[in-house]
């Protein structure tokens, strides 16, 4: 049995919102025998989570603390972009707020969230409106709490996205200074501090992006469910009368259609949102 031990090395790589959970090192039990859901990865019951990230960690989380158990040497840096999607997800369910698969940008009177599945374009999306200048909150994972007077808040996540050198070239021709060198086999790109913002911002509009329908324009619809990369474990953490309250709170999304082979769609998207954003 290994003693638990702090993870300060690892409390450091979660975003202010959950930067109150105490992250040890220790044993993760195998199964939660109270489970609701099972996955190849992950099982949850109503009130914690185990995930295994393959080769690197298993981790079990709880609303205050994240005890993670390493299957290999010096795995801060490599664990923490893992820490902040599914992992930080979770947490925001488990503390009653809500984590979106999202990007989120900062405008100049509030935030927009653009929700969607893995490589659907979310990020390419968020460099362009960056372009215009706005400012990054999230790439990947998006924290979103109804406050006590019914707004939705939107918070920051952490100053870095996953940008494709195609989407680069093709969004910018000369990457801006803004914009880091591509780290690693993903590219991790680092951003610039006057490109991030680092408070919390109400939210102006949910976006849905959906590739591959190209009939329409930005149309209104309710909200979807929430789309971490596992619908299972929201199904199975979220408090139906906290996800009642946040559908009121959102009002609507708008679902913006593209082609879906054409990253030269998303400059239009983006003159499309700030146009939608303009006419409220």
């Amino acid at each position: 049995m290994t003693s638990p031990c702090a993870g300060s090395d690892l409390a450091a790589e979660l975003p202010a919102v959950v930067a109150d959970v105490r992250v040890v090192y220790g044993d993760v039990p195998r199964y939660l025998p109270d489970a609701i859901v099972r996955g190849v990865l992950y099982e949850a019951s109503r009130s914690e989570a185990l995930l295994d990230v393959p080769g690197i960690a298993r981790l079990h989380i709880r609303r205050d603390v994240l005890t993670v158990q390493p299957l290999g040497h010096d795995i801060a840096a490599v664990l923490g972009p893992y820490l902040r999607s599914t992992p930080l997800m979770v947490l925001m369910l488990l503390r009653g707020g809500f984590g979106t698969s999202a990007a989120a940008l900062a405008g100049p009177d509030g935030a927009i969230v653009v929700m969607g599945r893995t490589v659907s374009g979310k990020s390419t999306l968020a460099a362009a409106l960056m372009k215009r200048g706005w400012r990054l909150m999230a790439d990947d994972a998006a924290p979103l709490v109804v406050d006590p007077d019914g707004t939705v808040s939107v918070y920051p996540v952490w100053p870095e996205m996953i940008l494709w050198q195609e989407a680069v070239d093709i969004l910018f021709g000369r990457a801006p200074a803004w914009l880091g060198d591509a780290a690693g086999e993903i590219p991790r790109r680092t951003i610039a501090r006057e490109r991030y913002c680092r408070e919390p911002m109400p939210l102006k509009r949910l976006y849905m992006l959906r590739p591959e329908r190209l009939e329409g324009a930005a149309e209104s619809n309710g909200v979807d469910a929430l789309l971490p990369y596992q619908p299972e474990l929201a199904v199975a953490l979220s408090d139906p009368a906290a996800l009642s309250r946040l559908r009121h709170a959102i009002g609507e999304t708008r679902t913006l259609a593209f082609p879906q082979t054409a990253v030269t769609e998303m400059d239009d998207l983006a003159e499309r949102i700030i146009a939608d954003l303009s006419h409220g």
